[in-house]
């Protein structure tokens, strides 16, 4: 399909699954203008059980289709009702049912990357805000981890921005507080990482971040990973990010480790909102972004990244989240006693984890085997601890 249709609407397929023939006649359908609005179109595609795709080549097509929630298509004798959306989690947000009391789950989006490389501004260009502090000096604008939820494209994100987890001349002192904070924001697990890189001549230290992120991402974690670069406008002209890459050995194997998952954004020069099909466009990256995020997930069937560490600390923060409920003379929201307890939870684990090194504590968050045994092994000694007194 290609960047040819860049424009999907999903729907429902009825009872059953879809036949060739029945998609065939469906795409056809919405390639009529007279009929459903539609016009030029990508062949239908399952997406998920009894859900479907099917993309425009113009936004204009895309969004008269979507004027009319239903359509209805005729199969032979038999008629079928397709209710149509712009965004799969709506259908996949139908779907589940919310625990009173339960925050209704966003994608988690964890951006990673040395200090400079542009996380906060292309956090920013995600949410659509001004959400995340920028600092154009060489210092780095995220001295502590943010996280903001926003909802964008139907879809429902928190970006949890890092501060430089891989700059190798951080102290053991300042990283130790932000990893805790990331993994009480993630747990119980994260839909996707995103290594943000400069594009930029690969130095000696740039080349030792790429190094460093390999060796503590397991290969589990590498697959629900984009790697996404910031400053396209030091791309040569007519230059995509994928020749780019080819030029770097070390990089071109970053990227394979991904899946070939990669994206181009620029903090500055990209931001012409009428240039949406473009490739060097904002607007278009993010949608390209989003969709790359949204095919893993299905690929996943909607599970995300996580493993004993998270969990463990999920299962903490909800035995927090339960006292607080009790305690609490407030009326708090479900969001409000959650931020409480990851704020209890990681400042607890912090302290007892005064012992583990930050190199432990990455690795068991990005799923070395090894470390994620000796941290969740802490994790839960803690716990019982705590309940014991």
């Amino acid at each position: 399909m290609g960047n040819k249709y860049s424009y999907p609407v999903y729907f429902e397929g009825g009872r059953g699954r879809l036949s060739k023939e029945q998609k065939k006649t469906i795409r056809s359908y919405f390639q009529s203008k007279p009929k459903s609005g539609g016009g030029k179109c990508s062949p239908v595609e399952e997406v998920s059980e009894n859900i479907y795709r099917i993309a425009f080549r113009r936004r204009e097509d895309q969004q008269a289709v979507l004027q009319r929630s239903e359509h209805i298509v005729q199969l032979g004798e038999d008629s079928l009702m397709l209710t149509v959306k712009e965004s799969l989690l709506v259908f996949r947000s139908a779907q589940k049912k919310i625990r009173p009391n339960q925050v209704q789950e966003s994608k988690r989006i964890v951006l990673l990357g040395k200090t400079g490389s542009g996380k906060s501004s292309l956090a920013n260009i995600i949410l659509g805000e001004d959400l995340f502090t920028v600092d154009h000096s060489s210092v780095s604008g995220t001295a502590t981890c943010q996280s903001e939820t926003r909802d964008v494209s139907d879809r429902k994100i928190t970006l949890v921005d890092t501060p430089g987890l891989f700059d190798t001349e951080r102290s053991e002192e300042d990283l130790k507080p932000e990893i805790m904070k990331c993994i009480t924001e993630c747990a119980p697990g994260i839909h996707a990482f995103l290594i943000v890189l400069k594009v930029e001549r690969f130095s000696e230290q740039e080349q030792a971040v790429i190094s460093r992120i390999c060796e503590y991402f397991s290969e589990d974690a590498l697959k629900h990973t984009v790697v996404v670069f910031t400053f396209g406008n030091e791309l040569d002209e007519g230059m995509k990010i994928e020749k780019f890459i080819r030029e770097n050995q070390k990089l071109r194997g970053l990227v394979n480790r991904c899946g070939g998952r990669c994206h181009v954004f620029d903090n500055k020069y990209w931001n012409n909102n009428t240039l949406q099909n473009d490739y060097r466009s904002n607007h278009f990256q993010r949608e390209e972004l989003l969709k790359t995020i949204d095919k893993l997930t299905v690929e996943r069937n909607g599970q995300c990244y996580t493993n004993d560490m998270l969990q463990a600390v999920e299962r903490e923060i909800q035995r927090e989240e339960e006292q607080i409920r009790q305690s609490s003379p407030e009326d708090l929201s479900p969001e409000e006693i959650r931020n409480q307890a990851k704020r209890q939870v990681g400042n607890r684990f912090l302290i007892e984890l005064a012992g583990v090194g930050t190199g432990a504590l990455l690795g068991a968050l990005f799923g070395v085997e090894t470390l994620v045994r000796v941290v969740t092994m802490a994790v839960t000694q803690i716990s019982q601890t705590k309940n014991i007194v």
